[in-house]
Formats: C-alpha cells, sequence, structure tokens
C-alpha cells in the first residue's frame, strides 16, 4: 500500500483482536524504522518507545483499569470496562515517552530555547505517533491513541521499570480489526489552506 493510502487508510479502531498478519519481528522492524527515521530538534532523539506484547500487554490494560476502578463512579465502569477490554483483547500495546534527561541537557544548552524545545519534545513525539500509526495500517493492523498518562504513570516504574526520566505521553494500543469504522467526515478543504503565490 502506498503512503498516502495508509495515511487516508488511518482510522481510530478500538475494537480489536489479537491476531495481525505480520511476524514478532517484523512487527518491531516497523517500530524500530519509525523511531530511527522520525525527525527531532536538534536531532536529539528523546522520544523512546516501549513495546508491550502477550503477558506485558495485558498486564498494562489490567492496572490501568485497576486505576481507573478508583476514579470512576461505580454506576458508569461498565462502559470503561468495555472500552479497556477492547484494547486488552488486541495484539499489543506501545507506550510513547520523551526522555526528560535529554530534552533537560538540551535546555541547558539552550536555554533561550526553553519553551520552544518543550514544545518541539511533544511535535516530534506526536510525528513519531502519526508515523508509528500509518505504518500499522500499511499492514492492515488496526490501533488508536489514548491518553491515560496521568492515571497509570505512578506504576510504570514498578511494573514495566521505566526509567524515571521517561515521560510518559501517550499509548497505541494496536491489533487485529474486528470492526471496520465508518467514512469520515470532512470540513471543505479550501476552508482549511490559502495558498498565495
Amino acid at each position: 500500500m502506498k503512503f498516502l493510502e495508509a495515511l487516508m487508510n488511518r482510522r481510530s479502531i478500538r475494537d480489536l483482536t489479537n491476531k495481525i498478519g505480520i511476524s514478532d519481528e517484523d512487527l518491531i522492524d516497523i517500530f524500530k524504522f519509525n523511531l530511527k527515521h522520525t525527525p527531532s530538534a536538534f536531532n536529539s532523539q528523546s522520544p523512546k518507545l516501549l513495546l508491550l506484547l502477550d503477558k506485558e500487554h495485558h498486564k498494562f490494560w489490567d492496572i490501568l483499569k485497576e486505576e481507573l476502578k478508583k476514579i470512576v463512579p461505580k454506576e458508569n465502569f461498565g462502559k470503561t470496562d468495555k472500552k479497556i477490554n477492547g484494547f486488552r483483547n488486541g495484539y499489543g500495546t506501545v507506550l510513547f515517552f520523551d526522555d526528560s534527561s535529554i530534552t533537560e541537557d538540551l535546555i541547558d544548552k539552550f536555554p533561550l530555547y526553553r519553551e520552544n524545545l518543550l514544545t518541539w519534545t511533544e511535535q516530534h513525539n506526536g510525528m513519531l505517533q502519526a508515523n508509528v500509526w500509518t505504518s500499522l495500517a500499511e499492514h492492515d493492523i488496526g490501533a488508536s491513541l489514548q491518553h491515560y498518562s496521568e492515571v497509570v504513570v505512578h506504576r510504570l516504574a514498578e511494573a514495566f521499570s521505566v526509567p524515571k526520566t521517561c515521560r510518559l505521553i501517550a499509548q497505541m494500543p494496536f491489533g487485529g480489526i474486528v470492526t471496520e469504522v465508518g467514512p469520515k467526515t470532512f470540513i471543505d478543504i479550501d476552508k482549511r489552506i490559502i495558498v498565495m503565490k
């Protein structure tokens, strides 16, 4: 599939299965390739990935469910439980981090760029997320981007030996696609672009 077709087909897929059409080795290569070739400010290479497969993937969503039970009202938890199970039923999860020790070192070297560097950190992590997501779509692997960082971050060091310098930014469960999503709707594109010559 061409890149533009993969980009067009990339969707938020939340209903997942643990069956995908590629080997773990090929899957890992996708993540390594995107991590290596996604640009970063000052070539800092501060984004880090934690790829969770099999029981480690399940453990992440079980921990998150435990934490959500503490804050979601009991009468509303059924909907939350169904959503989390849709992610847990997938093949794996990738956690996106920024290595704050690298970012802080750049801030020390270039203090005038402090605010920019913090913004650029988010931007190059976002580029990595989009690249990974599109690459998964190219292989007919469904995924979605989730943001439960504040809920689960205090459990990561113990559960997965995540260094304290790694700041969790997002989570992406992925797997086989159970339910295709409907068509996208779009605002008139000509209202979103200005062309000047």
